[in-house]
């Protein structure tokens, strides 16, 4: 209950064909099952909390769509529960880590706080009032599908010109595939021995932290784009806090610049002026300790809930 983590474990993921992302979560739903065991006799699993880079329907656990997953109404759910006999509670994934950050600051001054993951994807989990806010349907804070550029690139949404093709991961290293393949000297090749498969949005944030000029431009224009987008989160909800994280957010202080940089830029000024923008507390934990603060309070709230 004090947010420690007892056991980590990672996997690669592997893009497949719907069914495999659920079999992989399984299997490592299993191994840290066991692995608690073995570390300690007397542990009693309660419950599970899992958190979704899709759209969920938070009451039944159904992830209505998780575009990046190949996912469309996967009653995960239900799935989870069944298999391993536990209260299982499914939410988007910024959302719990939106939970996650408010639960572990406990800060009494932050009140209303919203977490920006820049990742894979690119989306918002909002808290009002200390309370996560989910609207009428679950469905909140999909940010990566506001459009920024007219006539883009077309998204894995269907859309043109969302903020996930210019500044999500997969669009950072497609950038620097381009000034690559341009001619322009950058040490991006160097730290990747000339194997342009290898490159990815944080081999571009290493070489950004290096001084690379290259590095440094991509990741300063997806800040920019990623900081207006901020900007209507500032001039509509004004929170106390802005948390960035997700691997991007790694690049530190060259995005963060970019992103405040835009945000005062673009915000009422006496409105970005109090605004706090911070990195996660909890890193790459943040997803992880998410799930299972959205486990423990609607477990803690309702013994029942999670059931099938």
């Amino acid at each position: 209950l004090k947010g420690e983590g007892l056991l980590r474990l990672k996997c690669p993921y592997v893009a497949s064909d719907g069914e495999g992302e659920i079999n992989m979560l399984i299997r490592v739903i299993d191994e840290l099952a066991d692995g608690m065991r073995e570390n300690d006799s007397s542990v009693v699993l309660q419950g599970i909390g899992i958190g979704v880079p899709g759209l969920v329907r938070p009451n039944s656990g159904i992830v209505a769509l998780a575009v990046n997953l190949g996912w469309k109404n996967v009653p995960l759910r239900k799935i989870i529960s069944d298999k391993f006999q536990l209260p299982t509670f499914v939410g988007n994934d910024t959302d719990v880590a939106a939970c996650g950050e408010a639960l572990l600051r406990n800060e009494k001054t932050i009140n209303n706080l919203v977490y920006v993951t820049i990742g894979t994807g690119i989306g918002a989990g909002i808290i009002i009032d200390r309370k996560l806010y989910q609207g009428s349907h679950g469905w909140v804070g999909e940010i990566g599908h506001i459009q920024v550029v007219e006539d883009g690139l077309i998204c894995k949404c269907g859309k043109r010109g969302c903020l996930e093709t210019v500044a999500a991961g997969p669009a950072i290293a497609g950038k620097a595939l381009q000034y690559i393949r341009a001619g322009y000297g950058t040490k991006i090749l160097e730290l990747v021995d000339g194997d342009l498969n290898q490159v990815t949005a944080e081999v571009v944030s290493t070489a950004a932290s290096q001084g690379d000029e290259v590095g440094m431009a991509i990741i300063s224009d997806a800040g920019a784009l990623v900081g207006k987008t901020i900007a209507y989160f500032v001039n509509l909800l004004h929170p106390d806090v802005v948390v960035i994280g997700g691997g991007v957010a790694k690049a530190g202080e060259i995005l963060f610049k970019a992103i405040r940089e835009r945000i005062v830029e673009t915000s009422l000024p006496m409105m970005a002026r109090t605004v706090k923008i911070e990195p996660s507390i909890l890193g790459d934990d943040v997803g992880a300790a998410g799930a299972a603060a959205l486990a423990i309070r609607q477990f803690l709230s309702n013994p029942l809930a999670g059931a099938k």
